[in-house]
């Protein structure tokens, strides 16, 4: 993992008297992701693999379901990927990494 020094300097400024965080986990991938090396972009992506697998729980149960946008693929890919594993195509080891075992991914 590079050293980002100014990505701590970046962040919203925290106060106690903060209620609620106006900062999202989507607007920090947003901000960073551009300025990372793609290994440490992969790296990012592993975070937010969690909204993937739910995504995917929903959409096998309805393919037209909203999905969270947080996750790194759209709905269309992961409806492609049911898609294809239900016709016995070759997506099958991904997807048992993308549900089963959630951050097993090869750098």
């Amino acid at each position: 993992m590079s050293k980002y020094y100014y990505l701590v300097a970046g962040l919203p400024e925290l106060t106690l008297e903060d209620s609620k965080l106006s900062y999202t986990v989507a607007d920090f991938k947003t901000e960073i992701y551009p300025g990372l090396s793609s290994s440490d972009q992969k790296l990012i992506d592993l975070f937010y693999l969690k909204f993937d697998n739910a995504n995917v729980l929903k959409l096998l149960k309805d393919k037209d379901a909203v999905i969270d946008l947080r996750g790194n693929f759209s709905a269309a890919e992961l409806n492609e990927y049911i898609a294809t594993i239900k016709e016995g195509g070759e997506q099958l080891i991904f997807f048992d990494l993308l549900l089963y075992k959630n951050c097993l991914f090869t750098f």
